[in-house]
């Protein structure tokens, strides 16, 4: 059984999709983006495993690191803006955390994920402008300005394999 309400996506594509298409989050969809950013860590270990590369490995543990942080950022402005309480799902409770196996790490993929990772400096600007609650938005925007570093970093990691 999922945590999260049923209407919403329950696979990690679907998420994201529905997100993008968010411009003022609900509580469900704030609720699925502590779930998605928890993910990102699992995501991210995935890739520091397939890569040999010391600076690259360390890359993808820092951006692991900033996207738990990112899932508790977004907790504490659910809790301001909407008074619910949904703490950071442990992997095994969370819909979208896995760690692929048999992860292929090449130029292609990471700067797909770059430009992934770039949007959503964008995406938390729109929702902390639109949430109209300054201390949330401060959070937002925090997790999109470390967004934009996760995908500088995706793009240095692309450029030294």
């Amino acid at each position: 059984m999922s945590i999260l309400p049923e209407h919403l996506p329950q696979t990690v594509d679907g998420a994201t999709r529905h997100i993008y298409g968010v411009t003022t989050p609900t509580a469900d969809d704030l609720k699925l983006m502590v779930c998605l950013e928890a993910a990102g860590q699992g995501f991210y270990s995935a890739f520091a495993e397939a890569t040999a590369n010391a600076e690259v490995k360390a890359i993808f543990a820092k951006n692991g690191q900033e996207e738990m942080a990112h899932a508790h950022r977004v907790n504490r402005a659910l809790k301001l803006v909407f008074g619910v309480d949904f703490p950071v799902p442990e992997p095994a409770d969370n819909p979208y955390y896995a760690v692929p196996k048999d992860m292929v790490v090449n130029k292609e993929r990471l700067e797909a994920i770059a430009q992934a990772e770039l949007a959503g400096d964008a995406l938390y600007d729109r929702w902390a402008t639109n949430l109209g609650h300054e201390e949330a938005a401060r959070l937002l925007r925090q997790n999109g300005k470390e967004e934009k570093g996760h995908g500088e970093r995706m793009l240095r990691a692309a450029s030294l394999i």
